[in-house]
């Protein structure tokens, strides 16, 4: 049996038409995927940044503040910020529960002001596609 070339030819233009959208579509969800939990994650780095200083702020304003609060982010922060900003953190931490907020307050002033600014170049590369 011969088979004829222009019937095999119709079959598998119509078996890629078939399959070409089915995998442009898995595609494109695998990617929009991909972006939402990417988009997630720099949502809550920027909270845990946003939390931490809130709380070490409110901390140093009101010694009655709770440190439970504190504690929970002062350990978290480290999961969302470059090294470069663990050693500035742990100090920060210490002097905190160590209730020395005279000393504590010059620092959490300068890492707030570090953690803006590296907060605004990583949203700015964020929208760069960086």
């Amino acid at each position: 049996m011969k088979i004829d070339s222009t019937i095999t030819l119709a079959f598998l233009v119509s078996l890629i038409a078939f399959i070409s959208p089915i995998a442009t579509t898995i595609l494109n969800n695998r990617h929009q995927a991909k972006m939402k939990k990417e988009e997630m994650f720099i949502k809550r780095k920027l909270e845990v940044i946003e939390n931490y200083l809130s709380n070490v702020g409110k901390t140093l304003g009101d010694s009655r503040h709770n440190l439970v609060d504190l504690g929970t982010y002062a350990g978290e922060i480290f999961l969302y910020t470059p090294t470069e900003f663990w050693e500035d953190i742990e100090e920060l931490n210490r002097l905190i529960f160590a209730h020395e907020n005279q000393l504590a307050f010059p620092k959490f002033q300068e890492l707030s002001k570090r953690l803006s600014s590296y907060t605004s170049r990583f949203i700015k590369e964020q929208k760069n596609g960086k």
